[in-house]
């Protein structure tokens, strides 16, 4: 396997802004969300690779933990929106 996700570190997101947001507003889910980010810049760039070198088919795992990831964070996002709040009450 050409791709390693194991032992990344180190890694400028583009979603640095983001992240300190995160921080400020929800600092117990700060490092957890920070990891997913990672996490997922890593996935994006291993998926571009394999498809790069013609092998789509072997990107497949990688794009089912992107998905779940993503659907994870966008679950937390509602959940902790203004708009969520708003509703609840």
């Amino acid at each position: 396997m050409d791709c390693d996700l194991k032992g990344f570190s180190g890694l400028h997101t583009p979603f640095q802004e983001a992240e300190n947001m995160i921080a400020v507003l929800y600092p117990r889910w700060s490092r957890a969300l920070h990891h997913l980010l990672e996490e997922n810049d890593q996935l994006i760039r291993c998926i571009v690779e394999y498809q790069s070198k013609g092998r789509a088919a072997e990107c497949s795992q990688y794009q089912q933990v992107l998905h779940r990831n993503l659907i994870y964070l966008a679950t937390i996002a509602d959940a902790t929106s203004p708009q969520a709040d708003k509703q609840k009450t």
